[in-house]
Parts: structure tokens; sequence; C-alpha cells
């Protein structure tokens, strides 16, 4: 799990919202978006509280989110504008968090009742004994998660993608975002290139 000081927490927030934030819009921008570049702090966009492990450790300022602002990023996508939000959270107690960005995509997936969410990983999808999981329905996802057979980073990417079906998605991809047009082979081919995962 993370661990995030409340002194480093303002060099994650010039990373992920002064740098990489501001990258991605402008790359969108470039090709023709009308993207916007958003901390989950700006218009309360995401709430959050201290996220506190079962063994009590403390984590510093990392949050769990507890509410995404639906009416501000509606307002933003009927406008359309591209929302690119870094997951930098607003505390319940005033406070910044840092979120997990794959629980805040899902959040914000469900929030707004989104048909599909991508994650876009450095891996081919989610793997099992070295090998691809093409298609999956959540049940099998939780079983495989119970069982240990998916561990590590894409544990925590995989629960995250159960809490957005649970919300509402309608269904998640797993792409490897380092193979050019993957998403396209992803979403229009009949066995795409990555994990998708059904409610």
């Amino acid at each position: 799990m993370r661990v995030t000081p409340e002194a480093d927490l303002k060099v994650v927030e010039m990373v992920l919202t002064g740098a990489i934030n501001t990258e991605l819009v402008t790359l969108l921008n470039q090709d023709g978006g009308h993207a916007v570049g958003l901390s989950g702090k700006d218009g309360a966009l995401l709430r959050a509280k201290k996220q506190v492990p079962e063994d009590g450790r403390d984590l510093g300022q990392v949050g769990e989110i507890t509410q995404v602002n639906r009416s501000f990023l509606e307002m933003l996508i009927k406008k359309g504008y591209v929302p690119v939000v870094s997951p930098v959270a607003i505390g319940e107690d005033g406070h910044s968090y840092n979120t997990n960005a794959d629980a805040a995509a899902a959040a914000i997936a469900s929030a707004i009742s989104a048909e599909k969410l991508i994650y876009l990983t450095d891996v081919a999808g989610i793997l099992e004994n070295g090998e691809l999981l093409s298609e999956l329905r959540a049940e099998e996802l939780s079983a495989k998660i119970t069982g240990g057979a998916i561990t590590g980073g894409m544990k925590v990417k995989a629960r995250s993608i159960l809490e957005a079906l649970r919300g509402g998605v309608g269904r998640v991809h797993v792409v490897d975002g380092r193979i050019p047009h993957g998403v396209i082979a992803e979403l229009f081919t009949d066995r795409g290139v990555g994990t998708l995962v059904l409610p």
C-alpha cells in the first residue's frame, strides 16, 4: 500500500496535477480534443476520508473516495469537454488525500453510469499463471482474487474493477497501453487484445 506523509503530498500534487495531468491535456488538445485538467479537489470533484488498513498502520495522507461530484462532471461532459482528473481528493476534514487512481476511475465511472471503463496498464491484461485471461465474469474475478491467482498491483486494479461493476458500469477492459492502437483492437475485434470483465 502506498504511504504518503503530509510533507510528500505537495510533491505528489505537483507531479500528478501539475506535470502528468497537464501533459495529457496538451496531448489530447493537440489531437483536436477539448480536454480540461482537473484535480479531484476542483469543484470538490472527489471527496475522500483517511484510509486506515486492517492492521491499523498510519498511511499518512492516503484516502479512499467517499463521494464524486457527478453534476460537475456531467456539466463539463455536456459542454463537450473531456475531464482529465488527477486522483488527489479533498477530505471531509479539509485536508488533501492521495487516492488510488484505479479506485478513482472506478468511482468516477460509476458516478456517471459509464457503459465502459478502460484501464490502460503496462501488462497484457489480467494474467493467470502468465496466460492472458481474455474474458471474465465478475464472480470469476472475485474467486481468482480470493484464491490468490491475482496478486500485486493487479489485485488492487481487480478490486476496483469489481467496484465499478457493482456501481453499474456495463463492462471493464484492461488493455496494455504500450501497444499502439491497443484500445481500438480491444474494442473492435472479436477476441480483443486485453481482458474484458463483465458483470
